[in-house]
């Protein structure tokens, strides 16, 4: 028998009760429960004689007393309740606080460990293979992360390039070569040099950064464009801004070294006794006995003039060695050769700027002798003709399709074989370009009037009305058509 039953024990005996044994004391809610059960009542005709909900009465008599709102309204419900019942209040008060100090969680006292010896710390890190595996794979990541932002720094950051000398120069008249010197921010860079006549060379830059490169030049002027890359970066269009470079090989005015006498039988006309200069032009390209096939063949090359005129005259089949006719009107007007019977090619007339011309000419499948005709200079003695050049061209089984907008701007849109090569911008007056297929080349132009064509070699000319749109298709041995 615990203590508080002992207490409990002589009180009630004080009282008059019987001695009790020792079975424990009901709980405080075996006691509401028993009295109510005497008493032959239930809970639902408690609750509206003691004017306590139902279920906190439950909980009282179950000692749930959780489900109280607080202990002010627990004490007076039990009070209430207890006086209901016919029981002892203060008893049952009581004994619901020493279940309440007997159900209380036990603080327990810190146990107070007794010192311990110090420790010598440990030894060095052992390297185990765990270790060892664990900072191979760190290292791996890191390096793998460290080359990937190498890799994207390259890609972001173009080399700049840098040229020693100014991009505009005038060089000696008899000058044949320059040479190109720079620097670029990037070692062992690749320098790559385009210019005039299809030239195309790359050099290497050193280890510092600078380099040079020697290119040919010729009289007029020379067009270069400079750009540098990164080596490990194949795609051109990732490097530096180019560097565009001009170079003027002055052409010298050529005077008569023999002045011819005039129709009247005097001298010619001069300017102070000065014999007055010739025209001049010379043909860069094509070079001689060059194969094309057939369609526009690119011309350029040098004249004091301010317009040439080059022309084409059929020779004969491609292949077949065959004497060159002259000219129809020779230099110094005598008249030449007939060409023989076959198809002819409209002349194209090229403006000289600073010197030099360039453009294109369409010829079909054959063999052919270029000239290139300097027009009268004012103040010369009169027009002049190249040396001609002769061609082969030959057949080709593919469409060569030279679009061109001339006096005015078109919106030009191109699909060669299925395959939008050229997604369509607004073209410049004068804009010439030049399409390959193998079945359909597909035009759409938004002004027709001004959309010129050369399939072939062969000119068609405009297929429209000037501001009129529409989709014209090209087919091998087929007229052109609209879609």
């Amino acid at each position: 028998m615990t203590a508080r039953h002992q207490i409990r024990v002589g009180g009630r005996l004080g009282r008059g009760r019987s001695p009790i044994d020792a079975t424990p004391a009901p709980s405080v809610g075996e006691t509401l429960t028993a009295a109510r059960e005497r008493k032959g009542v239930d809970l639902h005709r408690a609750e509206r004689d003691t004017k306590i909900r139902a279920k906190h009465l439950a909980a009282l008599e179950s000692g749930d007393y959780t489900e109280l709102p607080g202990e002010v309204y627990t004490r007076g419900f039990l009070r209430n309740y207890a006086a209901y019942l016919g029981l002892d209040a203060d008893e049952i008060l009581e004994d619901w606080r020493e279940e309440q100090d007997a159900n209380a969680p036990r603080v327990r006292e810190p146990l107070a460990l007794p010192p311990q010896p110090l420790v010598e710390p440990k030894g060095h890190l052992r390297f185990t293979r765990g270790v060892f595996v664990g900072a191979l794979l760190i290292l791996v990541v890191v390096g793998f992360l460290g080359y990937l932002g190498v890799q994207l720094l390259r890609f972001s950051h173009p080399p700049t390039l840098s040229l020693d000398a100014p991009l505009v120069q005038t060089l000696a008249p008899d000058s044949q070569s320059y040479t190109f010197a720079g620097k670029v921010d990037m070692p062992a860079a690749i320098i790559t040099v385009t210019g005039p006549s299809s030239f195309l060379q790359t050099t290497d830059a050193l280890q510092d950064g600078t380099w040079q490169m020697q290119v040919p030049v010729m009289k007029g002027i020379n067009d270069f464009t400079i750009r540098a890359r990164d080596p490990q970066i194949p795609d051109p269009d990732r490097g530096s801004a180019p560097l565009s470079v001009r170079l003027t090989v002055p052409i010298p005015a050529t005077p008569s070294p023999v002045p011819l006498p005039s129709a009247s039988g005097g001298p010619l006309p001069s300017s102070g006794g000065t014999p007055l200069p010739l025209a001049q032009v010379a043909l860069s390209q094509p070079a001689e006995r060059a194969t094309f096939p057939n369609g526009p063949v690119a011309v350029s090359g040098t004249s004091n003039a301010t317009s040439v005129t080059v022309s084409a005259t059929y020779v004969g089949p491609p292949g077949v060695e065959a004497p060159s006719p002259a000219p129809s009107a020779a230099p110094n007007g005598s008249p030449g050769a007939s060409p023989p019977a076959g198809p002819s090619a409209p002349s194209v007339q090229l403006t000289v700027t600073n010197g030099t011309f360039s453009g294109s000419i369409s010829l079909t499948a054959g063999r052919w002798m270029v000239v290139a005709t300097a027009n009268e200079v004012p103040g010369s003695l009169g027009a002049a003709a190249s040396p001609p050049v002769t061609v082969d061209i030959t057949a080709n089984d593919r469409l060569v399709l030279e679009i061109k907008s001339r006096l005015g701007f078109a919106w030009i849109r191109v699909i060669v074989d299925g395959q939008t090569v050229e997604p369509g911008h607004t073209w410049r007056p004068g804009e010439t370009q030049t399409f390959t297929g193998k079945d359909t080349i597909d035009v759409l132009t938004g002004n027709a009037g001004v959309t010129a064509y050369t399939l072939n070699g062969r000119s068609l000319g405009t297929l429209g009305n000037e501001g009129e749109a529409g989709t014209w298709r090209f087919e091998k041995d087929k007229a052109p058509r609209r879609i």
